[in-house]
């Protein structure tokens, strides 16, 4: 029989737990690698190498099957991208204005310029732009990175209606002719339902974000295209800051065991039993219930935040306006993150706003073309005023006291509020004052026609 001293007996203990804490290293190593493709997603290298979406065809795809909900991860946050873009870019309805340094430069009467309106009024009503098509096309530009719309005489309205072409099923091409350092007219190419359409530059109008002006046929790209994939990894880190949570709510138990042979034997009997939190139990080992340390939360939110800011850096759409207001430290962070927001924003207000005003021109030169009398192209324009609680301040710090001080007219501070029509707003105040300017002079005649009868009596007197 072989004697062991207590110093070798406590050196095979060692060797043991060494063993033991070697085959979990071990065990954890081959989980590692056997994850390696999903580490390999936060190299770059490796991640445009495997990007899906390198053509523009997979983005407006995945952009369309994201935003309707049945893609892949990321829809909750692409539809708050996209309808937050649009609520800025064309934040409410389409106006109609009247230039007065063109109708004063051109000598227009005031029946030419109310024809203009009429007729552009008409037009926006048949085709939805007074309503809710500003938006949806909006929607369309961010899900394709342009918009092509063209434009059709109506014999029976007397007016032209709108035809889009979504690109995604059209798959048309925009060419345009190079004179000198300008563009000149441009022509539409598209085959729909196998039917190949050209138009004519006054027959369709275009709006590209995105492209390159130094190319002979233009094409726009979606603003979201190039960071789907950071959007499907700010939506996996919210999923995996669902589980962290979890996770912290259902800690995990562990028995600290001296041997080997104590913790199977404890396996066994939790195995044979079913044991669950709650239930009593007795081992010889050490329980502690394990759960993350907090060193998990703070890297997994900084992945979050993270991912957030590159979002915003990319699309213009301040990171509190995405849900995390946490990354704000005072009022001054947030007025200031404000600021390239509306920059952004303003210049694609600036876009649409030269869209309109080119759909606007050749609905009238069509108008001329099959009806008599010529109506002016360039006097009535489309407004679209941006609506921030920026601008509201801007508003009331600005432009009221020069209102006040009778440094600017009605007509530039009622054109700056968001959601009011302003020669609309003058007419009304032209009738108030109108009206109290008649109730004055009845006024006035009822007190002359009571104080006559007493004055010939004191005359008779």
């Amino acid at each position: 029989m072989e004697f062991k001293t207590k110093a070798t007996k406590r050196a095979e203990e060692v060797i043991e737990a060494i063993t033991v804490q070697n085959n979990l290293l071990n065990k954890t190593v081959g989980i590692m690698l056997s994850q390696l493709e999903d580490l390999q997603e936060y190299d770059m290298s490796g991640r445009n190498r495997d990007n899906p979406y390198s053509t523009k065809s997979a983005q407006v795809l995945e952009l369309r099957n994201k935003y309707r909900g049945i893609g892949n991860l990321g829809a909750p946050v692409l539809q708050r991208l996209i309808n937050l873009r649009v609520a800025f870019s064309v934040p409410n309805r389409l106006f109609l204005t009247t230039d007065m340094a063109v109708k004063k430069k051109n000598k227009l009467s005031d029946k030419q310029v109310e024809d203009s309106k009429n007729f552009l009024g008409d037009f926006m009503a048949i085709n939805g732009l007074d309503a809710e098509v500003p938006r949806e096309l909006c929607k369309e530009s961010e899900l394709q990175g342009q918009v092509a719309l063209g434009l059709v005489w109506d014999r029976k309205q007397k007016n032209v209606v709108l035809k889009y072409y979504p690109w995604n099923q059209a798959t048309y091409t925009i060419k345009q002719e190079t004179r000198y350092a300008f563009k000149g007219p441009r022509t539409f190419v598209s085959t729909l339902d196998g039917k190949r359409v050209t138009l004519s530059d006054n027959k369709f109008v275009y709006i590209g974000f995105n492209d390159e002006l130094s190319a002979e046929t233009i094409q726009g790209y979606p603003t979201c295209g190039p960071i789907l994939k950071t959007i499907e990894n700010l939506y996996k880190d919210l999923l995996d800051w669902r589980k962290l949570n979890h996770l912290f709510a259902h800690p995990t138990p562990h028995f600290q065991c001296e041997t080997k042979d104590e913790a199977d034997a404890i396996n066994n009997l939790i195995t044979t039993l079913g044991w669950k939190i709650g239930t009593a139990i007795a081992t010889n080992g050490n329980f502690q219930l394990k759960g993350p340390s907090g060193a998990e939360a703070n890297l997994l939110m900084l992945a979050i935040t993270t991912a957030a800011k590159i979002i915003s850096a990319h699309t213009g759409i301040g990171i509190h306006f995405l849900g995390f207001a946490n990354v704000m430290s005072n009022r001054a962070t947030a007025d200031s993150m404000g600021e390239p927001t509306e920059v952004v924003l303003h210049s694609e207000i600036t876009s649409w706003t030269g869209f309109y005003v080119g759909l606007f021109r050749k609905a009238i030169i069509m108008r001329n073309a099959h009806l008599q009398g010529q109506l002016p192209t360039n006097v009535v324009l489309p407004r679209l005023i941006p609506l921030t609680d920026r601008q509201w301040r801007v508003i009331k710090d600005i432009y009221l006291p020069l209102f006040e001080k009778k440094a600017i007219s009605h007509v530039t501070l009622l054109n700056k509020i968001p959601d009011l029509d302003a020669e609309e707003e003058l007419e009304k105040i032209k009738d108030e004052e109108r009206k109290s300017e008649e109730n004055s002079n009845e006024n006035n005649e009822e007190e002359n026609s009571e104080e006559t009868p007493n004055d010939n009596a004191a005359e008779e007197e």
